[in-house]
């Protein structure tokens, strides 16, 4: 299997014929088949047809550039190693389940006071049960593509449940039968939904005033209402339902009667969160992660639905009107897309582009897919010659030359380019700064001060409202201090 993925490798850009498989490979007919067929079927690689032809093509990515969490973790396992603030602990979630978490970057637990250690608890009992539930989930949803390629599957199981709004689909799947399928996960989905709303209450609907003087103090109310619940809960009270397909939970349920609940869960689910690598330079500038967050939103159909003037034969041929009087056609978008973020994000590397990235552009799917390589060539030369261009006419400023004559120069910015790139108007924009006041950085100001004229009609209005607030009745002075100075020392 390694010997076929580093043949497919190095062409993730080239399908392959079955022949060239085998004549890269030195196998016979039957070992080539066999080899390609499980690859397939694992995910490693993709089977496509081309007329009567048959391709295959990797499907692993095979370039540095983009987000590699392992290497990412691989380099704060070292560090926090060295440092001495590793975690590794067992974290129970009932009497018999238990996780083990590994957490990095926190000391240990016995330089932490108690209120800490309490939060740190939570926090990693929060993560190991959500752990839990996505374990729970992965096996549910096997269980249910299992059910379904056998044709056993009710047709209302495939039923959209707590659907969008803004989705026509069918009616909500019946909770019941839902329940038979995805046990405890879907029990925790409206529970949490049901958390979120009391949260957006607390927080949001008091506009954010909730602090934990007044969270700690709401925990008796909630306590006594969860009482009353847990009361009609286990009288019945609650417990009314209309069950919209009562024979798709018969059905369910006998077929999971036939399921071995004994077998051994899997072994190949983990989870891993790190930092976004949008908000780390290192990760957020690399070629390939700029490149492929261009083509996601490029390549979603649904998006600027609404300025589609012309469907296209491709997707990539589709025409938009953006009211400018212009048409622009989606694959000309990705392009100047591409283009501009990789010209701004990477105008600061004493190699904008370097050998490697230069080969991972013209190999990469998402380019190749859209672009020959000619156009991905002239891409790569554009975007060089604009960093190139930017940076002599950024050194032209820092000399103290003027804009106009720096836009004498035979190299200035097109208007064009001045519309596309983002780095070309930054560009302008400088020079216009130092135009205006004769300095590439901040420049400071002074606010004049209200007179006290108009501090003493301030202060007439601040009265006034508080009059409205209060009812329209003013209220007493109290002893030594006037209503306003008491009112002015709490509210302003």
């Amino acid at each position: 299997m390694m010997k076929l993925l580093g043949a497919l490798d190095e062409r993730m850009s080239k399908p392959l014929h079955f022949a060239e498989v085998k004549k890269i490979t030195g196998w016979n007919n039957r070992k080539t088949t066999d080899l390609l067929t499980k690859a397939v079927k694992e995910g490693y690689v993709e089977k496509h047809k081309v007329g009567h032809a048959t391709l295959y093509r990797s499907k692993i990515a095979d370039y540095k550039g983009y987000f590699d969490a392992l290497q990412f973790l691989t380099r704060v396992d070292w560090i926090n190693r060295r440092n001495g603030t590793v975690l590794s602990t067992d974290v129970p979630l009932a009497l018999f389940s238990r996780c083990h978490v590994l957490a990095y970057g926190i000391p240990p637990t016995k330089k932490l006071t108690p209120l800490e250690e309490e939060m740190l608890f939570t926090i990693l009992s929060r993560m190991s049960f959500a752990f839990s539930d996505y374990t729970s989930l992965s096996d549910a949803i096997q269980k249910r593509q299992r059910w379904e390629e056998a044709g056993c599957l009710p047709l209302s199981v495939k039923s959209a449940m707590f659907s969008h709004e803004e989705r026509e689909e069918s009616l909500p799947l019946d909770v019941r039968a839902a329940s038979k399928i995805y046990g405890d996960v879907i029990w925790e989905h409206i529970f949490t939904k049901i958390s979120r709303d009391i949260r957006f209450a607390l927080e949001k609907g008091s506009m954010d005033f909730t602090g934990p003087i007044e969270l700690l103090n709401c925990n008796p109310y909630f306590a006594k209402l969860a009482l009353k619940l847990a009361k009609k809960i286990y009288a019945g009270e609650l417990s009314d339902y209309d069950e919209t397909d009562p024979e798709t939970t018969k059905k369910l349920a006998a077929m999971n009667r036939h399921e071995d609940s004994f077998s051994e869960g899997a072994k190949d689910l983990a989870v891993l969160v790190t930092p976004s690598p949008e908000s780390l330079d290192e990760f957020a500038n690399q070629v390939g992660k700029i490149v492929k967050d261009a083509f996601d939103v490029w390549s979603t159909e649904d998006f600027m639905e609404s300025s589609i003037k012309t469907k296209g034969e491709t997707l990539w041929e589709d025409v938009f009107d953006f009211g400018d009087g212009q048409h622009h056609v989606r694959r000309d978008m990705l392009r100047e897309g591409i283009c501009d973020t990789l010209a701004s994000m990477r105008s600061g590397y004493g190699e904008p582009i370097s050998a490697s990235d230069r080969k991972f552009m013209l190999r990469d799917r998402n380019l190749t897919d859209v672009f020959s390589s000619d156009v991905i060539r002239a891409m790569i030369s554009k975007i060089e010659d604009v960093i190139r261009r930017a940076n002599k006419f950024y050194c032209m400023i820092e000399k103290g030359q003027a804009l106009d004559e720096i836009r004498k120069d035979p190299e200035w910015f097109t208007d064009e380019e001045l519309h596309e790139f983002h780095l070309a108007q930054k560009v302008y924009t400088a020079a216009e700064w130092e135009r205006s006041f004769g300095t590439l950085g901040p420049v400071s100001f002074e606010f004049r001060r209200d007179s006290k004229e108009t501090d003493e009609i301030a202060k007439g209005y601040q009265a006034r409202v508080r009059t409205e607030l209060n009812g329209g009745k003013p209220k007493l002075k109290k002893k030594g201090k006037s209503m306003a100075n008491g009112e002015k020392k709490r509210n302003l």
